[in-house]
């Protein structure tokens, strides 16, 4: 009975981390029908977020806040950014 309950918790975390890579690491990002993404002068973090989010070019604003931060990512810089679809 032990055996089948650790093999059961094991499964689920099995199945929580593979989630979570595949959200993180999976089809996260898409291709938007213009070619390129524009942040404009003045533009914060907030505004970044929300216009990538209005173009659904991010698939969730959590997992991009989780990401901004694993990388340190505060500032916006303003410019022509190429989005590729790979």
């Amino acid at each position: 009975m032990k055996k089948r309950a650790a093999f059961i918790i094991l499964a689920l975390v099995v199945m929580i981390f593979g989630f979570a890579g595949w959200k993180f690491f999976g089809p996260t990002i898409h291709a938007p029908k213009e070619k390129f993404f524009f942040v404009s002068t003045g533009g914060g973090y907030e505004d970044v977020k929300d216009s990538l989010n209005d173009l659904k070019i991010i698939s969730g604003r959590k997992w991009f806040d989780w990401a901004a931060s694993m990388i340190g990512y505060k500032n916006a810089k303003p410019g022509r950014y190429e989005i590729k679809e790979e």
